[in-house]
């Protein structure tokens, strides 16, 4: 396979090695340049996304990685405001809570041979955006707080419900594709 055909997981290995780089910029205190490049990031994962689905670029590592880059790049910026006390703290166990959720109900049904694809929903997209979305209001509230700060509790809100409701969504799917094994 050449470069092109791989342009889609390309983009989403460049967005998993540019989460921690934002979170560098965040520490050191660069929040406008980290709020660009996470905004690149964000607009990334819309291109890759459509790029797969367009041109029939889907892959098993690109199901994989893309999930895996957009994991990391919430998580982290999630935890950098949470340890400065500007994000609450159950936000990040929401986001917690779901991921290890997947990854050891996801295992699960792998150790009793169910065969399981890892799949998207539109909540999952959904909880993604609104979390990438408020973490751009928090970035910028470090530099413009007075545009920003009476969005993002709402923001976050949002982001926490949705996140909670796409576990509580996987969870259910999960459980019916073991009951139909069990039968």
């Amino acid at each position: 396979m050449n470069v092109i055909s791989n342009l889609p997981n390309v983009i989403s290995a460049v967005r998993l090695i540019i989460a921690p780089i934002i979170l560098i910029l965040l520490i050191r205190m660069e929040h406008r340049i980290a709020l660009i490049i996470f905004l690149a990031a964000a607009l990334s994962d819309l291109l890759d996304g459509y790029l797969a689905r367009r041109y029939q670029l889907k892959t098993k590592i690109g199901a994989l990685l893309d999930p895996l880059a957009d994991k990391l790049l919430v998580f982290l910026c999630v935890t950098y405001f949470v340890v400065l006390s500007q994000a609450p703290w159950w936000w990040l166990a929401i986001l917690v809570l779901r991921d290890v959720s997947l990854i050891i109900g996801f295992s699960l049904l792998k150790t009793i041979t169910v065969p399981v694809e890892i799949f998207p929903t539109i909540l999952g997209k959904a909880a993604t955006a609104f979390n990438m979305l408020a973490l751009v209001f928090l970035m910028a509230s470090t530099f413009k707080p007075i545009l920003t700060d009476p969005f993002i509790a709402p923001l976050v809100m949002l982001a926490a419900f949705v996140t909670l409701s796409s576990f509580i969504q996987y969870t259910i799917k999960w459980f019916a594709i073991y009951r139909k094994k069990e039968r």
